[in-house]
């Protein structure tokens, strides 16, 4: 699923977006179109993705990537998407104390935040760390 949320006021966009996914864990990717090293994360960790299909994986990116452009790598890469204004974008890393990307916020089912990464850590610490999401 896409959404474009980034001409709406939501308040606490994150919040928004944990809300939407009750008793699921969730894996939440802060990428760019321009990002190399967040593109090449994305094809690293599919066969980490295919591995835990209970988990849901979000993708936000905000306006620095154009839209036509983020449209269109979007398709390929499964998943819900949201693409953001520059202000919510910046209220997100504020709130969550970071300023690179990838970075992944990890949530366990009862939308407990248990992880903040800023790079990407490789696909075997990312199996291992949604492997103990589940204990």
């Amino acid at each position: 699923m896409v959404y474009d949320w980034s001409h709406l006021d939501k308040g606490d966009v994150l919040s928004e977006i944990v809300k939407r996914y009750p008793a699921k864990a969730l894996v939440i990717d802060f990428w760019a179109t321009w990002c190399g090293p967040c593109i090449s994360a994305m094809d690293k960790i599919k066969p980490v993705k295919e591995k835990y299909k209970d988990v849901i994986f979000v993708y936000i990116a905000d306006v620095s990537s154009p839209r036509t452009l983020w449209n269109n790598q979007v398709k390929g890469i499964a998943g819900n998407h949201y693409y953001l204004s520059s202000a919510q974008m910046e209220k997100i890393q504020k709130q969550m104390n970071f300023s690179s990307i990838p970075t992944y916020l990890i949530y366990n089912k009862q939308g407990e935040l248990k992880n903040h990464i800023v790079g990407f850590p490789g696909p075997e610490k990312f199996d291992e760390i949604l492997g103990n999401l589940e204990k």
